[in-house]
């Protein structure tokens, strides 16, 4: 695959510089640094374009990505990921997480919050509680919370992921946090996915799969974020094209298809974050 020719800005060379010295350090001293372990920044996703770092490679990259349900920058991650995904497809492992938080004390964790969103999140309709009476939330409230465990139980509940993508697709275009729970069974269906087996899902392993995706996403506390062959992303804009030539450089051998250049998308100059 031919090289990427980039722009880098002097913050991209001294994020670069800072990061090589610290790694130098850590490899002199016999350690690895503590951060570096599961999410070494790879490349930058700057401006519609890559720098690409070092990176672990491997015969077929995983691609992890963090979204939650109504987050403006999950629905522009969307958008940039499916094309990548169609080109890709199973060389490629593409795996979603939803980002969810567990709030121990509600006071606390309101006193943070805006005052204008204070009452709101006091409000306990907005959480999730277990059987053993922990609390879980996401950004937008309650409902959001339900639409990201049926989203990932769509995931595991279809072998063909191309429909997976088709609902999520449907739901960011015609769903809303206000209607979700009535709008996302219709999208479903539309999508060719069964509906019953994902709402068997989340009445049987909602809080499983919260707190597993807590534990996996640990280290991630907006949406949207990526990684690659464990190791993370710094994003501020996204195109198909810019997140395709990074997943070429996580292989052993790129595929042909690594020829294959990705239309340019319309989409924000800047990524609409969340934060948890």
């Amino acid at each position: 695959m031919a090289p990427i020719v980039v722009k880098i800005k002097p913050i991209q060379v001294a994020f670069i510089i800072v990061t090589t010295i610290l790694s130098l350090v850590a490899f002199a001293l016999g350690r690895s640094l503590p951060l570096a372990q599961k999410f070494t920044p790879i490349a930058m996703i700057v401006d519609n374009q890559s720098t690409v770092m070092a990176t672990d490679k491997s015969a077929q990259p995983t691609l992890n990505f963090y979204l939650m349900s109504f987050c403006p920058g999950s629905h522009q991650l969307i958008q940039s990921l499916q094309p990548v995904a169609k080109l890709f497809g199973q060389k490629v492992n593409f795996q979603p997480h939803y980002l969810f938080s567990q709030i121990d004390n509600l006071a606390s964790y309101c006193q943070q919050k805006p005052l204008s969103q204070r009452n709101t999140c006091l409000n306990e309709n907005n959480y999730l509680r277990s059987t053993d009476n922990l609390r879980f939330g996401s950004t937008n409230g309650r409902s959001e919370i339900n639409e990201n465990i049926r989203e990932l139980c769509a995931w595991t509940t279809t072998n063909d992921k191309s429909l997976w993508w088709q609902f999520i697709k449907k739901i960011d275009t015609n769903c809303t946090p206000a209607n979700i729970d009535s709008c996302w069974s219709d999208q479903a269906k539309t999508a060719g996915l069964d509906t019953t087996k994902i709402t068997e899902c989340l009445n049987t392993n909602g809080i499983t799969i919260i707190k597993n995706e807590i534990t996996q996403s640990s280290n991630v506390t907006a949406s949207p974020q990526l990684s690659i062959n464990g190791r993370q992303l710094t994003l501020q804009s996204l195109q198909p094209n810019t997140i395709k030539e990074t997943l070429c450089s996580a292989f052993n051998t790129p595929p042909d298809i690594c020829q294959t250049v990705l239309p340019t998308i319309k989409t924000n100059n800047t990524i609409q974050n969340c934060q948890l």
